[in-house]
């Protein structure tokens, strides 16, 4: 997970709700809870670049997010 934070420049806060989330979305596939899904949610949104540099990495690291999130078809 650090060697991702790292990768795409995330502090130290957006890095641990990752890691979390990702942890809780492990767990319920393994206590069977979840059947196994197809890409299905289409995401419309518009980029643009902050000029305020902490909000510029933020906003990146969301559009990222949300292009490897396996539940997303299109962005």
């Amino acid at each position: 997970m650090a060697e991702f934070c790292e990768k795409h420049n995330l502090g130290e806060v957006p890095c641990s709700n990752l890691a979390a989330s990702m942890h809780a979305k492990k767990q319920w596939v393994i206590d069977g809870r979840n059947k196994p899904f197809e890409a299905s949610v289409h995401i419309v949104v518009q980029w643009y670049g902050d000029k305020n540099p902490a909000r510029a990495k933020e906003i990146d690291a969301c559009l990222r997010f949300n292009l490897e999130n396996p539940h997303v078809l299109k962005v």
